[in-house]
């Protein structure tokens, strides 16, 4: 659907890099919301903990950092 790319890992060979494209960064806070739903709901707990805390604590600069490219 165009919303990752994937390349090969020039440092290992044998795996790949996913990263957002434009049309996959269109979508972060679609994806910001996901993380603290999940977050919410997800029984293990643990699941995402890092990446919600930081929607949680930051939720525009968060879809600013992924939107520009880098993951928070």
């Amino acid at each position: 659907a165009g919303i990752l790319s994937k390349s090969k890992d020039p440092e290992n060979g044998r795996s790949y890099i996913y990263a957002l494209t434009q049309k996959g960064r269109d979508l972060a806070p679609v994806l910001a919301d996901i993380a603290l739903w999940s977050a919410k709901y997800n029984k293990a707990g643990h699941a995402m903990t890092g990446f919600s805390d930081k929607v949680r604590a930051d939720r525009d600069g968060v879809i600013t950092r992924i939107r520009a490219g880098k993951l928070p």
